[in-house]
Order: C-alpha cells, then structure tokens, then sequence
C-alpha cells in the first residue's frame, strides 16, 4: 500500500513536515484491521482502558474506566472488545460515559504501566447499554514502550475513600493545575470526520506538562512512531481531549478544547528531545470525579528511562 491509502490527508502531511514519511510507512506494517491473537489475553487481564470521543454536544473528551483484570474481553476473531460496566463502572459525572452513544467512533487505549506495554484499539461503539459496551474494531496496532513511567496495580480499595464531590469549570483553579503540574502520565482524544477516534499516551518527569494560565497548557512532543495519528487528527479538526488521572487518590480530570501544535520552537532541543515541537492545548472545559467505587490502588515503580 502507498502513503496515500495508508494514512488520511492531516497525517500525511505532518509526516511530511516532520520528515519521518520513511518511519511512518515501515511502522505503519503494525496496524491491523482486527486486534491480533497474541494481544487478546494482554486485554483480558488489564484492570483498566483509556477511553476517547464526543458527547452529545460533540465536545471531545477522554477519560477511563477501571476495575479488576477480566472486564475488558476481546472477541477471538479481534473484531470486536466487550466492557463489562458491572466490573468497572463509571461515575454519574462522567462527562464522556455517563451516556453512551450507538455508533460514536471511540478510541481505546490498553496501557500495561507494570511492562510499559500498550496497544490501541480504534473503532465504533456498536451497542451500548447500563451494563456492557461493545466496541468494534476498525483498526489496531502496538505501540513502543517510550515514555511510560513504570507502575504496578495492586487492586481496587474494598471501600470508597472519601473524596469532595465531581467539580467543573471552564477556568482550572489551584487544585487542578497542581495536579496537572505533578503529573507525569496523561492521554489525548483526537478525532478525524472519517477515520474516527484515536487515544495516545504522553509521559515524562512531572513538570512536563506546563501551564502557561489557567487555560492554556503547554507539553513537549517527544520523538515517537512517526505515524503522528494524534497531530494529523489536529491538522484536519482541532478539538482535542486530556485526560490526567491522579494515581494517588483515583480521581480522573477531565479536559476538553482544542490543540494546536508548534513547530520549530527555537531553543527548546534538550526540553523536547530534539523535535523543537510542542502541543498547545486551549481548556474549553473541565470536569473532576472520584472513583466510582473504592479507588484503584497504584503503586510508582520508577521512571522511564527515555524521560528526557
């Protein structure tokens, strides 16, 4: 297949900027129209998936649901992924699964912090319901170990800990741009019209991710696959979605807007790794939420070793 078929216009064409076209086209051999065999058990035992797309008022949002290893079931063919919503629930405010909407593209994110493993699911939510979602895929692929900052989960706490009530805002005020500060892990939501949902990863040393005011939040883009699904995604429709979970307490914050990205910020080669490029994210919205049930148990192991 050529560099046409294989990618839409906006990932062409940061490719091209970037000169990484020769990369994306020999990683782009891991992308596969079903969820291959060898990665259904490696589903099967995570205790959480990263979740991405719209809601009702097609704002862009990522968020995630957690529970024990056995929730998240693949079908042996790799067409398709079942969440069980009994084992892993998601909270009333949540703003992106409080609803779920048949047929709503959905990207989903399965991320092994124990083995810095992680494997994307993109497709369609093809039923939905109280109790379970059925997610069929359209595309899936591996993804490199880089960035991942290494943890273990020790299970889900036996009682809620007590936590304030979900907060919102437009504006992020102390608590929340302190956790942003702290944070050394957190994910996107991008969408394309036609190819759909894709969710990605973004890891460093906490600080990585900077606030420039209370709106608009600054990360590093750190060499990757080359196959710039998120920025492509960017380059075609700039809503965007940030999820930052805090494994401390087991609170999600969720994030929408928009994301723009910055090319060749000069002076910035050892804070970027090299690329001199940057993801500047506008905050339209925010929404916080406890747990759901007793919050998950994280435990910090060590930083990656490719943390510039």
């Amino acid at each position: 297949m050529t560099h046409q078929d294989l990618f839409h216009e906006g990932e062409r064409a940061v490719q091209v900027r970037a000169g990484e076209v020769h990369t994306a086209l020999l990683n782009a051999r891991m992308i596969s129209p079903s969820i291959m065999q060898g990665a259904i058990p490696f589903i099967a035992r995570q205790p959480w998936v990263i979740l991405g797309g719209e809601d009702a008022a097609h704002r862009l949002w990522c968020s995630a649901l957690i529970g024990e290893g056995g929730f998240a079931q693949a079908e042996p063919d790799g067409s398709g992924v079942t969440l069980d919503l009994d084992r892993a629930p998601a909270h009333p405010a949540n703003p992106l699964l409080a609803t779920h909407l048949e047929g709503r593209p959905t990207g989903a994110l399965f991320i092994e912090p124990a083995t810095r493993r992680r494997l994307r699911v993109n497709g369609r939510i093809a039923t939905a319901g109280l109790r379970r979602l059925r997610l069929t895929v359209e595309e899936s692929f591996p993804n490199c170990s880089r960035f991942i900052q290494k943890r273990s989960f020790d299970g889900i706490q036996s009682t809620a800990v007590p936590l304030s009530a979900p907060r919102s805002g437009t504006s992020l005020g102390p608590d929340e741009l302190a956790l942003i500060a702290a944070a050394d892990t957190l994910f996107l939501a991008t969408r394309h019209p036609d190819r759909g949902v894709d969710v990605s990863h973004r890891g460093g040393r906490p600080g990585f991710a900077q606030w420039l005011d209370d709106r608009t939040l600054r990360l590093p883009d750190y060499p990757g696959n080359g196959l710039f699904q998120s920025f492509g995604n960017l380059a075609v429709d700039s809503r965007m979605g940030i999820l930052v979970p805090d494994f401390d307490s087991g609170a999600l914050l969720h994030l929408t807007g928009f994301g723009q990205v910055l090319w060749d910020v000069p002076g910035t080669e050892a804070e970027t790794g090299g690329t001199s490029r940057f993801l500047v994210f506008q905050v339209a919205g925010w929404v916080l939420t406890p747990p759901a049930e007793g919050a998950p148990r994280w435990s910090f192991v060590e930083a990656s070793p490719t943390n510039p």
